[in-house]
């Protein structure tokens, strides 16, 4: 027995030697010959071994699976953000071309004027002030389109947001405006969210701003209000506004798109921007609107704790959450 203890200590490393002790005692007590007993534990070790083969097989094609999936996300996500930067690419170039040509025309204008030998100075001002208007367009739409791109930064940092305070700073950088068209603006219920601070306001900020911009009513009304369940927080801006007609419901969420372009004056980039922020948190938005009545924007925010398990349990995780 002295060959086969060696045998067994020989093999531990594989993992067997209590399978082969228990065997070969079992063996043993039956009355086979040692040559038997080898014989057996052989053969229990190579169905071990055979399925160890296997085993590491298909946790090897497991991986290889895996990798390859995380290949086609990698690929899909930047097939996407190619589109983005080709429609962005497609709209700065649209939008840009209307205050350019005004610039340009009002320029040759004030230009004619000052070679003639009666210059009406308060003519040139009016000239002079359509060209600033057109840089102060361009530069507006540059800022909106560099916020849009910084979306997309992998580095953001989240934090617990105090939405009340948020509110309050919108108020404040959008004073002017507020007491401008004398607008109300409530809040309601507003929460605690793990999200990232500047984006929150950008949000908040571009649905207040539309909300009192496409508004005729004496008194604009706005509130802003939230309602939760276990896996989310609902959001809702309520306004009584002009409305958006159902043909414009999708629409109004792409890059350049605007109400109304000639009556109200915007960059189309704020509520792309709101969805795509959104969806950076998990999330989605919508709207429902009656014209004529008034628009209310939704949009969900999954809290931490469910943003943590759809991590784990989704490999696409960048999809918006169900709530």
């Amino acid at each position: 027995m002295d060959n086969l203890t060696m045998t067994i200590k020989r093999l531990d490393h594989l993992g067997f030697s209590k399978i082969i002790i228990i065997s070969t005692a079992l063996i043993a007590t039956i009355g086979l010959d040692l040559g038997m007993v080898v014989y057996i534990i052989l053969s229990i070790m190579m169905m071990y071994q055979i399925a160890e083969y296997y085993f590491l097989r298909s946790n090897f094609y497991t991986k290889i699976s895996e990798q390859e999936q995380n290949h086609i996300r990698q690929i899909n996500f930047l097939k996407k953000s190619n589109a983005d930067l080709e429609d962005v690419t497609k709209g700065i170039v649209h939008d840009l071309k209307r205050p350019i040509r005004s610039m340009g025309s009002f320029s040759q204008l004030a230009k004619k004027r000052l070679q003639t030998d009666i210059v009406n100075p308060d003519e040139i001002h009016e000239y002079l002030d359509y060209v600033v208007d057109g840089a102060s367009r361009m530069s507006q739409l540059l800022d909106a389109i560099m916020n849009y791109s910084k979306i997309n930064a992998h580095d953001y940092m989240k934090e617990k947001v105090v939405l009340d305070e948020i509110m309050d700073e919108v108020k404040m950088n959008l004073m002017d405006v507020i007491n401008n068209k004398k607008a109300n603006i409530k809040t309601i219920n507003m929460p605690v969210v793990f999200a990232n601070r500047f984006q929150m306001m950008q949000v908040l900020q571009n649905l207040l701003e539309n909300a009192i911009k496409y508004n005729d009513n004496t008194y604009p009304e706005v509130v802003f209000e939230c309602e939760e369940n276990d896996q989310c927080f609902v959001f809702k801006v309520r306004d009584n506004g002009i409305g958006i007609g159902e043909e414009y419901k999708e629409k109004v969420f792409e890059l350049f798109q605007r109400l109304n372009p000639n009556a109200y004056e915007g960059t189309g980039v704020g509520l792309a921007t709101c969805k795509k922020i959104i969806e950076r948190h998990h999330g989605r938005i919508w709207l429902e609107s009656e014209e004529g009545i008034g628009t209310t924007f939704f949009f969900t925010l999954p809290k931490a704790r469910q943003v943590s398990l759809y991590k784990e349990e989704h490999k696409d995780y960048r999809k918006p959450m169900a709530c």
